[in-house]
């Protein structure tokens, strides 16, 4: 019947969402839930520009059924899924948008799970819309990120869990947006967001989702991130200070948020480095986060599962990739000779961890790390004879590596 439906809509759809309504703990066994969201699943694919009263009802019921739904191949799932794609490529722009804004207030006051179903269909709505349309809803589109980005710093401070659970949905919406940017468009876009969450007076639970955020630009982006990381490299060296004890009177925040706002920062300033291809690393930035970036050896208060993990998998690759990546290599001999002062710390964890850094760094260097040889020599020396035997036994593999790249035996120096 197609269009001879429309006069009829007013009458029929109401009850369609009123039945929707009342099923509160669907199963996937309901056939009358399915046959219901089917008969919402035609009027969707044949009169979806009709609909503009009810859209608001049908996506929040949508969102509400993709968590509810017990199995993923269920018809249940299925008709919802199909539901939620019809919404996201048959609307145009101007008229969802403003839905997905609508839907997403209430989701965080009563069903904040929901919001990952509500996200996926931003995402696949973004990836429809044509480059006009792009443009012409770049505001909306913004502001609508900024507030749902705000999740973690007004509905959710003290549960990370449930925090990472829904900012990852939204990141990944956000990412879809983002990959279809050019960089005029991109960078006033992240500049705002910048302003948004280092500005002082604000929730600084932001940071922590400002800088998930540049994680993933920098993995997705890779080279082109670099064009805009410069931005922020000063609040970063700030923000490491600000999570290490040993320079800190009072941290930023506690150990648990301390440590994940660690693995942000370093995670983001790895991948910058690494896929650095335009000369990022001056001698200007390299000198004002190397002391931040090395004195967190000295940040033992992490916890000792923390701390291993952050010297291992962030924080050594960070350093070396940063040494790798630098313009100017006198750069080098200061960095290198800071970080044997940490060989001669009280604490055995960080005497270990400074030469796991100078094992890497020197493993990214290779032979032109020999020219670092003669101030590094002395402070192995010492080390060969540590009280702890877990660093005597790093510092002798320092030393086999080394004398695998020089080609000699290193034990005449010692």
């Amino acid at each position: 019947m197609k269009a001879h439906t429309i006069p009829s809509i007013p009458r029929f759809m109401p009850s369609l969402l009123k039945l929707l309504e009342f099923k509160q703990t669907p199963v996937s066994s309901d056939l009358h839930l399915i046959s219901i969201l089917m008969a919402v699943y035609r009027v969707m694919e044949t009169l979806p520009h009709f609909l503009n009263p009810y859209l608001l009802q049908i996506t929040q019921q949508v969102c509400k059924f993709s968590v509810n739904s017990e199995d993923p191949k269920s018809q249940l799932n299925v008709r919802v899924k199909a539901i939620g794609n019809q919404l996201a490529v048959s609307l145009a722009p101007r008229v969802l948008l403003p839905v997905i804004t609508q839907v997403y207030e209430i989701l965080v006051t009563t069903s904040q799970t929901g919001i990952g179903s509500l996200m996926g269909i931003l995402k696949e709505h973004i990836t429809t819309m044509d480059k006009d349309s792009l443009r012409a809803q770049m505001t909306t589109l913004q502001n609508l990120f900024t507030n749902a980005l705000d999740f973690r710093a007004t509905h959710s401070k003290d549960d990370l869990t449930k925090s990472k659970e829904v900012e990852d949905e939204i990141l990944n919406a956000l990412q879809s947006l983002v990959m279809r940017l050019s960089e005029v468009s991109f960078r006033p876009m992240f500049l705002k967001l910048y302003n948004w969450a280092t500005r002082e007076s604000e929730q600084k639970e932001r940071l922590l989702t400002f800088y998930q955020m540049t994680d993933m630009f920098a993995e997705k982006m890779k080279s082109i991130f670099t064009l805009f990381a410069g931005h922020m490299i000063k609040n970063c060296a700030e923000l490491l200070d600000s999570c290490n004890k040993n320079k800190s009177n009072e941290l930023l925040f506690d150990d648990a948020k301390c440590n994940l706002l660690l693995q942000s920062v370093l995670s983001t300033l790895h991948k910058v480095f690494l896929y650095d291809k335009e000369g990022f690393v001056t001698k200007e930035r390299f000198d004002v986060l190397m002391m931040p970036l090395l004195d967190q050896v000295e940040n033992t208060t992490l916890g000792d599962e923390e701390y291993k993990t952050m010297i291992t998998t962030q924080l050594t690759p960070c350093v070396a990739q940063m040494m790798a990546s630098a313009q100017d290599t006198g750069c080098w001999q200061p960095l290198n000779y800071q970080l044997l002062l940490k060989t001669r710390n009280s604490d055995p964890k960080v005497r270990f961890a400074a030469l796991v850094m100078l094992e890497e760094i020197h493993r990214q260097l290779g032979e032109e790390f020999l020219t670092l040889l003669p101030e590094t020599l002395p402070f192995l020396s010492e080390l060969l004879e540590d009280e702890s035997t877990d660093v005597e036994i790093q510092c002798q593999k320092v030393i086999g590596e080394l004398e695998n790249t020089l080609g000699e035996p290193l034990q005449k120096y010692f």
